[in-house]
């Protein structure tokens, strides 16, 4: 068994990923309109990797517009790198496939356009503030200054862990639509975000998935620990690759 070529590479990515939401556009005149299906397989703009069949490494680059907006040159260029960070941290992983393992390497790389929008801002106000990405509207990458003050090397460390989770929201969304990334992986309801009654605790030992939510009523774990054993989980990180640009380095 194991991968030899690249269509065993790609029946074993699609084998193991489930069933992406089609994607619709509408096209014509109002009176004739007609939807039609567009691809997602490999044809993300933002996304590009490369896969070596005979090291079993993958590299993935993922590009993203981060907005200067109102910040300074220097905490432009301190978010720039923590978001960068984070998202290489947090979704970095081994991936198997038809009992190969490859190593996963995402690096994000700053680009203006065919890239995912982001907004960057800092927040100095004591309550915490939610960054968001729904897909609709730029995304929002917040570093809580204020919430964390005190708190030494907090604030980045958070931002590292939301700007990964936010990222993420752009793979799901992407394969499977707003009901597989607004509902974190059905752990949430789809629009007010409240966790479901049948939402678990946070695991005390193996992974935390990165993109779904947890009840820490029924199981709740240090900053620490959340911090440690948060990954991008390895289906998502395969439906990552799955969407993106895929080329066979020899």
């Amino acid at each position: 068994m194991g991968i030899s070529n690249p269509t065993d590479f790609h029946n074993a990515v699609h084998a193991s990923i489930g069933t992406p939401t089609a994607k619709y556009v509408t096209s014509g005149h109002q009176k004739s309109r007609k939807r039609r299906k567009m691809p997602k397989l490999h044809a993300n703009e933002w996304a590009e990797s490369r896969v070596n069949l005979k090291t079993k490494m993958i590299t993935v680059n993922v590009y993203i517009d981060y907005q200067q907006n109102s910040l300074s040159a220097s905490d432009y260029a301190k978010l720039k790198s923590l978001a960068s960070r984070g998202i290489s941290n947090y979704w970095n992983r081994s991936v198997s496939l038809a009992g190969d393992k490859f190593h996963v390497t995402i690096t994000p790389n700053y680009r203006r356009s065919r890239s995912i929008d982001v907004d960057l801002h800092i927040e100095t106000d004591k309550d915490y503030a939610r960054s968001h990405n729904t897909g609709f509207i730029d995304a929002s990458f917040i570093y809580n200054k204020g919430f964390f003050r005190g708190m030494n090397g907090m604030s980045d460390r958070d931002f590292m862990l939301v700007s990964a989770h936010e990222f993420g929201h752009s793979v799901l969304e992407y394969f499977g639509d707003t009901d597989l990334s607004w509902t974190h992986k059905n752990t949430t309801n789809k629009y007010l975000q409240n966790i479901k009654s049948t939402t678990p605790g946070y695991p005390s030992t193996g992974e935390i998935d990165l993109m779904k939510y947890y009840d820490s009523n029924k199981g709740k774990v240090s900053a620490a620990h959340l911090y440690k054993k948060s990954i991008a989980d390895e289906i998502d990180v395969k439906r990552l690759i799955w969407m993106s640009n895929l080329t066979f380095t020899p």
